[in-house]
């Protein structure tokens, strides 16, 4: 015997929690990019703290954290920006200078953007907060 539940209102019920997460998310994301670019890394702010990579960034890192995942490493993101940054005639010793700058600034950006999220009130719980 199939039982019928109301599978449909419990789905729409998560969906305006989901979107007030999202925001949640974003409204942290964007603190981290100011923090991070205006006080922090002004010196790295034109190549990846700027509104081009927030749009192409953003969006990798709102879906990661919305599942509950780690999104990067350091290592990942500071590779990533330099990736993308770093242009390719400079030499290879001061692109691996710059790498490792970048991935130092990946970490705080990483760290920052943690606690943005733990300050949150629609996001507590999504997350380990010990500590930030």
């Amino acid at each position: 015997m199939i039982v019928h539940t109301n599978v449909g209102s419990a789905v729409r019920d998560l969906a305006p929690r989901r979107r007030t997460q999202r925001k949640a998310l974003k409204r942290a994301l964007i603190r981290t990019y100011y923090i991070c670019g205006e006080a922090l890394y002004p010196r790295w702010r034109a190549f990846f703290l700027d509104r081009a990579f927030q749009a192409q960034g953003a969006g990798r890192l709102l879906a990661c954290y919305l599942e509950k995942r780690a999104c990067q490493t350091p290592d990942e993101l500071g590779k990533f920006w330099a990736d993308q940054a770093l242009m390719p005639w400079l030499s290879a010793p001061t692109k691996q200078r710059h790498v490792a700058e970048l991935v130092e600034v990946a970490a705080g950006f990483l760290r920052r953007l943690e606690a943005e999220l733990c300050a949150e009130r629609e996001l507590r719980g999504m997350f380990s907060c010990n500590g930030l």
